[in-house]
């Protein structure tokens, strides 16, 4: 059984790359990239749903672009350590904060279009 028909994570480290690969042996459905997450995946746009895993003041701008018309995109907005996790939906090609989600604590989301 699948949650999804095909699931793209991206990767900072090539060694957690490798893990994550190695844990999800045996799943056809699922491709691990080293890359800039912040960039997204626009080869493989338009997604349903994306999720970061690491905290930013703001959404990456290609990742909303990226984002598929009444798609959802759950990341935890902050400057790492003390941040809201929000969940929006893009609506009209715009993306809308729906609600907060849950207070956690992330680490930083660095890249192109995060943290220097």
């Amino acid at each position: 059984m699948h949650l999804a028909r095909e699931v793209f994570s991206v990767e900072r480290f090539a060694d957690l790359a490798a893990a994550a690969r190695a844990n999800l042996a045996g799943r056809d459905n699922v491709h691990v990239v080293v890359g800039d997450g912040t960039e997204g995946l626009p080869e493989h746009a338009p997604f349903d749903a994306i999720l970061v895993a690491a905290a930013y003041p703001s959404v990456p701008a290609p990742l909303a672009e990226q984002l598929a018309e009444g798609g959802r995109l759950v990341q935890p907005l902050g400057p790492g350590g003390a941040e809201d996790v929000v969940l929006f939906e893009k609506r009209h090609g715009e993306l809308e904060r729906v609600r907060t989600v849950s207070g956690a604590h992330f680490v930083r989301l660095f890249g192109r279009y995060g943290f220097g």
